[in-house]
């Protein structure tokens, strides 16, 4: 699903258990005539990575961006950006 740069996305990572690690894919494409950089702006959170943060997109190609969420005990995440 197309998400565009000022717009919102939620990923529901479902139900889970401590300890169990939970992965969300994208991909980012450059449909563009120039190659562009990129850099994730996120809320500081120990539980969430994202891989890779910042790189380059050359033109005309994709790259796959896994979030992954990996909570250590039992908490609640809500309204992370």
């Amino acid at each position: 699903m197309p998400v565009l740069q000022n717009e919102s996305h939620t990923f529901d990572f479902g139900d889970f258990f401590v300890n169990e690690k939970k992965t969300k894919s994208l991909v980012i494409e450059n449909n563009g005539d120039f190659n562009f950089d990129f850099l994730w702006k996120r809320q500081p959170n120990k539980y969430i990575t994202i891989e890779p943060e910042s790189g380059t997109v050359k033109r005309g190609e994709s790259l796959n961006v896994d979030i992954v969420y990996l909570p250590m005990n039992s908490h609640q995440l809500k309204n992370y950006k």
